[in-house]
């Protein structure tokens, strides 16, 4: 059975981010960078592993993944190892999938102890208990020796739901695993980008193109060593002169003005409905967790009238959630069913 840990106060005791970061990357052999990067929950189920072996299933466990359900999902494995465990503590899942830092550098700091409290100072290794899966932001950049190999391994998953936001940071980083992963696989193979848009032949650009043979093919340079250029990928084989670029801009700056206007409108539009939309969303699921966490403090206490705390759950509101309104007393009646 474990030790259990109540004092979360802030002490000389405590460590900084950084000794904080070194501390979980010295002892799961990972390369975290920034304390958010927690939120997924696994590096503390693997931690239990390594405290009470056989605590949480290691195959359930999402090593690497940037989807938020997963995050709950080992979450939950890790809630079931307390459990298991008599670990009394009551995990705060839906502010730390969040991702900020102060919500997950104060477990962190909980963590902490309590993992001084119960370590037995037995050996581990931590990369092969996980299978050999690199873990934290920076595992490809430090030499472990899964990235080493001749093919960067792709991530087990595209993370498709932040891709299509079009947001700087997310389409960045992935490009950046990308550009390793090219470099890794490249072999200077000739290729022509437009022929392949477009159904020719190998070598072969638009109408109008003189081939290209294989011997003037070149290897597509590294980025670090390839000077700043105009971008004119897809017309170095078509054969047809540009007009000047200060033309061009003028020709297409006269109309549109109003369809920029336009879509500009359109984008804020959906902006505000977005942020509906994610403001209810929080909402709800803020309701299913305040239930979720009664309903474990049931299983240890049956005793506990529950209905009545769910119901206040349920009935709770927020500024822009208005409950419906009751019926006025004799004169109230149904809604009509809908007929089919």
């Amino acid at each position: 059975m474990a030790v259990n840990v109540y004092s979360t106060n802030v002490t000389s005791e405590n460590l900084s981010r950084h000794d904080m970061l070194a501390w979980v990357n010295d002892a799961l052999q990972s390369n975290f960078r920034k304390i958010e990067e927690l939120c997924t929950g696994a590096a503390y189920c693997q931690f239990m592993d390594m405290l009470f072996p056989g605590s949480v299933p290691m195959k359930r466990i999402k090593f690497k993944t940037n989807l938020e359900h997963e995050y709950i999902q080992n979450f939950k494995i890790l809630q079931a190892g307390f459990k298991k465990m008599t670990v009394d503590k009551v995990i705060p899942v839906d502010k730390l999938i969040k991702g900020r830092f102060q919500d997950n550098f104060e477990f962190l700091q909980w963590f902490k102890k309590f993992f001084d409290a119960n370590y037995d100072g037995r050996e581990y290794d931590a990369f092969e208990a996980r299978g050999g899966i690199t873990i934290g932001s920076g595992a490809c950049e430090s030499g472990v020796p899964l990235c080493s190999a001749a093919v960067v391994p792709p991530p087990r998953i595209v993370p498709i739901d932040r891709l299509v936001k079009g947001r700087f940071q997310d389409n960045f980083e992935f490009l950046q695993w990308f550009k390793k992963f090219y470099d890794a696989n490249y072999n200077g193979s000739p290729y022509d980008p437009v022929a392949q848009r477009e159904g020719l032949p190998m070598g072969h650009g638009s109408a109008g193109a003189a081939p290209r043979s294989t011997a003037t093919a070149k290897k597509v340079p590294s980025v670090a060593n390839t000077a700043a250029r105009p971008q004119t990928i897809g017309r170095a084989n078509t054969g047809v002169k540009s007009p000047p670029v200060n033309l061009r801009l003028n020709q297409n700056a006269k109309g549109d003005s109003k369809v920029i206007e336009e879509l500009n409108h359109q984008l804020n539009e959906l902006k505000a409905t977005i942020d509906g939309l994610e403001k209810e969303r929080d909402f709800y699921f803020g309701k299913l967790r305040d239930i979720e966490v009664i309903c474990q403090e049931v299983e240890e206490n049956p005793n506990v009238p529950i209905v009545p705390k769910i119901l206040d759950i349920l009935y709770a509101t927020e500024d822009g959630f208005a409950p419906p309104e009751d019926l006025d007393g004799d004169n109230a009646h149904p809604p009509e069913e809908d007929e089919y």
